[in-house]
């Protein structure tokens, strides 16, 4: 028969009921089945009459299994339902790469049940890519063109007009100086170019000979010496004479948090974008679950321990990664502001689980750089936490 003669049956008699037998009744016109949407008894179910049946995959399908095994030796077919389809459908990409002298990993999960953007996967994937080469163009003090390294040229001047990702990356440090106590410090550049890191790590050789030895001075600029003054697409920053700014870590952190927050809103069902061991997690990762995240040991296989997000962020800072020697001295990014030398805390790691990426990656580095004795000094302090959860940009 065709389709039209079938639809032309007389759906609302006793031929569709749950009667024993019943669908074999409509076996002249069409191979009969039954969808099942929920669970229910099997044995009723197949007594109906259905050369398929359609029913969700359940553990406890497991007291069925002789009547199903019967019903498939007679030539029964079954259609499992193994996928949900209360989630969302969707698809995934991913991709590693280097960028601001770190390696880079992000995976973006797409919803194409809720069609928000239009966009694929791997076309987010792309824009993220493109998002963090643009950041980095920014704010690398290593590029001379960068809005960093043209700020630092112009201290004590009177300012420079800079992009509002900068003038937000600005904003980010300066907090980040302050709830720290001033353990992380992004005006050490100075004494990071005389510790050997005067380019991208890349770059840096592993065994340096020692140099001139620069005057370093203690009466030096800090962060509330910097001016801040909102303008059209963007602000009016001033950096004070002497004053050398270093994103470091933070600009990578809060790349993580930018490039996360965007995606979400271009129509990701999920994100983890990870800068280097500072990483930001969103929405539902690939299987449509939370996110597990390994923490990583330089000098360990496997990872030490794993951690699982809904949302949020983990950042690790080491002295064990990152590190040369200079005139046959150890060397490692991560100074002392209170002697401008490599620290020699007795933390080698420390990771931190937080909010947001930027927030992660600075109390990490304040709690390796106060050592184990005052390492979560910061946690308890209720002028820091209060001030943390006030000033959470992104």
């Amino acid at each position: 028969k065709t389709a039209y003669e079938i639809k032309e049956c007389d759906w609302s008699s006793d031929v569709c009921s749950s009667d024993l037998g019943s669908l074999a009744a409509i076996e002249p016109y069409a191979v009969a089945g039954l969808h099942v949407c929920g669970l229910g008894d099997v044995a009723s179910q197949l007594a109906t009459g259905p050369a398929v049946l359609s029913l969700p995959v359940h553990e406890s399908l497991g007291a069925s299994a002789g009547y199903l095994a019967k019903f498939m030796e007679r030539g029964g077919l079954i259609a499992w339902g193994a996928v949900s389809t209360t989630g969302p459908i969707t698809t995934s990409a991913e991709r590693p790469w280097r960028a601001m002298g770190s390696d880079i990993h992000v995976i973006v999960v797409a919803d194409h049940s809720a069609s928000r953007s239009g966009l694929s996967a791997e076309q987010l994937l792309g824009w993220a890519e493109a998002r963090i080469a643009g950041l980095e163009q920014r704010w690398s003090r290593f590029r001379t063109d960068s809005e960093v390294s043209r700020l630092n040229a112009s201290a004590g001047g009177d300012g420079l007009h800079v992009s509002s990702d900068t003038a937000l990356l600005i904003e980010h440090a300066r907090l980040a100086w302050s709830m720290s106590g001033g353990m992380f410090d992004p005006t050490l550049l100075d004494a990071l170019r005389a510790a050997g890191y005067d380019r991208s790590f890349d770059d840096i050789e592993p065994d340096q000979p020692s140099g001139p030895v620069p005057v370093l001075r203690y009466d030096r600029p800090d962060c509330n010496d910097i001016l801040i003054e909102p303008a059209d697409e963007g602000a009016l920053v001033t950096f004070p004479e002497r004053l050398g700014f270093d994103p470091g870590g933070i600009g990578k952190g809060l790349t993580a948090d930018l490039v996360t927050h965007d995606l979400l809103s271009m129509g990701a069902a999920g994100v983890c974008v990870n800068m280097g061991g500072d990483l930001r997690v969103a929405g539902v990762d690939p299987t449509g679950g939370a996110w597990t995240i390994g923490v990583d040991h330089p000098r360990c296989a496997e990872p030490i321990t794993l951690v699982g997000l809904t949302g949020g962020a983990v950042a690790t800072s080491t002295v064990l990664k990152r590190a040369w020697t200079n005139g046959g001295k150890r060397r490692h990014h991560l100074l002392d502001p209170h002697t401008l030398e490599p620290s020699d805390s007795d933390v080698a790691l420390a990771t931190v689980i937080a909010g947001t990426a930027w927030e992660a990656e600075v109390l990490a580095k304040a709690a390796l750089l106060r050592g184990v004795q005052r390492a979560f000094d910061l946690l308890r302090s209720e002028e820091h936490t209060s001030e943390l959860q006030s000033h959470s940009f992104i």
